[in-house]
């Protein structure tokens, strides 16, 4: 739980900022996006000028939010520097990517995280690691420091939370995620436009890809653990990078489930989900990344078939 005492220190700070900066972690999902959103569309009003920035391109099923092309990937080296940052849905400074120097220009420093293994130094850390999702954490905010949230502030929160609980079928959904929900469309957020683009929209480009993922996957340890690949990630559709995972830790007795997409020559980003009581986060720690209990993720740089023996041998000592 978080101090109502800390969510009024960083209303403060940010109320009275002039400049901020919202910065998210490197490959952004739509917890990050809809929280920076939620944030920026708060602050305006107060008369700030607030620019987002994620190192690479968001995904592209958010056009509903207002401002999703205003994001910056750029380093502002113009800037000398900003009253305020605010950096959503990360744990550790790595995770800003080439905007962590940011810090050192920012007078103060909030952090809003969700993540287990919290480590960073802030002014105001907004940390609790039995949220679902960041947007809990930013609607808690405004609930407790009485900021008005209009229809495209819960548009962008609704979007965080629904994204990251995977429609709420995660295990980490809970009763207060329902109840933020249900407030959020109280407020008037299009639950099932929003729905509709993340979860049941699909075109024939995700079909392509997910062919080559089924193809090449191939299942370890009595069936617990499925293992695959997705050529040429870049050149597929961000936002289908999520659907695919959900076929995967669909599958009748996968326990836990691992897709490589590759980002170059031998090099991975590595996606692991999982359904029992392993931790994947314990996994994806080990091989430098992290996450959380159920769904986590690492870079790896190596051959595929090396690093899918590195992932079975690594998940094999877990659930031994």
């Amino acid at each position: 739980m978080i101090n109502t005492a800390d969510f009024a220190k960083a209303h403060k700070i940010l109320k009275a900022a002039k400049t901020i900066a919202v910065v998210g972690h490197i490959r952004p999902d739509g917890d990050a996006v809809g929280s920076a959103l939620a944030i920026k569309y708060a602050y305006e009003t107060t008369g700030a000028v607030v620019d987002i920035f994620f190192e690479e391109d968001i995904p592209n099923q958010f056009p509903y939010l207002e401002g999703h092309d205003t994001f910056q990937s750029a380093y502002p080296e113009e800037r000398k520097g900003y009253d305020a940052i605010v950096i959503v849905d990360l744990g550790e400074t790595k995770r800003m990517g080439i905007f962590e120097p940011l810090l050192k220009i920012s007078k103060s420093a909030i952090c809003i995280d969700h993540h287990l293994g919290f480590a960073f130094k802030c002014d105001v850390a907004l940390s609790d690691p039995t949220a679902a999702a960041t947007g809990e954490l930013v609607f808690q905010l405004f609930e407790t420091q009485k900021v008005p949230i209009t229809k495209k502030i819960a548009d962008a929160l609704y979007t965080a939370v629904a994204t990251d609980t995977g429609c709420f079928l995660h295990s980490s959904t809970t009763a207060q995620t329902h109840r933020i929900a249900a407030s959020l469309v109280e407020y008037g957020c299009d639950k099932f436009g929003i729905n509709q683009v993340n979860f049941l929209t699909y075109d024939t480009q995700l079909f392509v890809g997910l062919g080559q993922i089924l193809k090449n996957i191939r299942f370890y340890l009595r069936g617990s653990l499925s293992v695959t690949k997705l050529k040429d990630a870049k050149d597929y559709n961000t936002a289908h990078k999520g659907k695919y995972k959900q076929y995967l830790s669909g599958m009748e007795d996968v326990m836990i489930s691992a897709l490589l997409m590759e980002q170059g020559k031998k090099r991975f980003n590595v996606s692991f989900r999982s359904h029992g009581t392993t931790d994947v986060s314990e996994i994806a720690a080990s091989f430098g990344g992290g996450g959380h209990r159920n769904a986590a993720g690492c870079t790896l740089r190596g051959s595929y078939r090396k690093l899918r023996k590195q992932i079975v041998r690594e998940v094999e000592k877990r659930l031994s």
